[in-house]
């Protein structure tokens, strides 16, 4: 729904930590309340550049539109396991450690049986990384994808701007963060004044539902 100019802006930095359902650096700052299943990075790859389709299936490493396991493909997590699970398996063999109360729950899977839920019960659940899966010099074509069910769209307010992180990075405590998710009840971008010197953020025109399992892209 938009174009989001990032020359310049380096996405993973050294020691910066990425996190899924939270803010990296201000976890309390954030609300995101429901579930997300399947989730995948693809680097040095934009995986769709004609007509979209959304994919009918689990996220796996053979990415749609190429036919094969793409080298590129820098995290892949379906969420599978038992209910109240709290091992994060990756595909990719990326190590994700767990905040707050996040764990795997039965009780609604876009695919599979299990899903990551994220209730911040505690003003802090999600799963964080210090892998780079991402790439570093703002010119790299990249994809994320995640397909997330919210129970409700309240947010949190870090740097007066109002949204609930699907996919997020940051470090400089808060100035340098970097948000793909819900912003304002729509999905959207947010790029901190660390970054850019002035803050950016680039917001889509379609409403986020509630209660209904919707495909987030980037």
């Amino acid at each position: 729904e938009g174009t989001f100019n990032a020359t310049g802006v380096v996405l993973n930095g050294s020691g910066d930590s990425v996190a899924l359902g939270a803010s990296p650096d201000y976890f309390a700052s954030t609300t995101y309340d429901g579930w997300m299943d399947e989730f995948r990075v693809t680097y040095n790859s934009s995986v769709y550049t004609t007509t979209f389709v959304p994919p009918s299936a689990a996220f796996t490493a053979a990415v749609e539109n190429i036919g094969a396991a793409d080298p590129y493909v820098t995290s892949v997590l379906q969420f599978e396991g038992s209910n109240g699970g709290t091992f994060i398996h990756d595909q990719m063999d990326v190590t994700w450690y767990r905040e707050g109360a996040a764990a795997l729950s039965n009780t609604t899977s876009k695919f599979g049986t299990t899903s990551l839920r994220v209730a911040n019960s505690n003003s802090d659940d999600g799963i964080k990384t210090q892998v780079k899966i991402l790439p570093t010099n703002g010119t790299t074509p990249f994809t994320i994808q995640a397909w997330a069910r919210f129970d409700t769209l309240t947010s949190g307010t870090p740097n007066a701007i109002p949204y609930l992180p699907v996919f997020s990075q940051g470090a400089n405590m808060g100035n340098g963060d970097q948000m793909f998710g819900v912003i304002d009840g729509v999905v959207g971008m947010f790029c901190g004044s660390g970054l850019r010197g002035t803050g950016l953020t680039l917001k889509g025109r379609t409403a986020v539902p509630t209660n209904t399992w919707v495909l987030l892209e980037m």
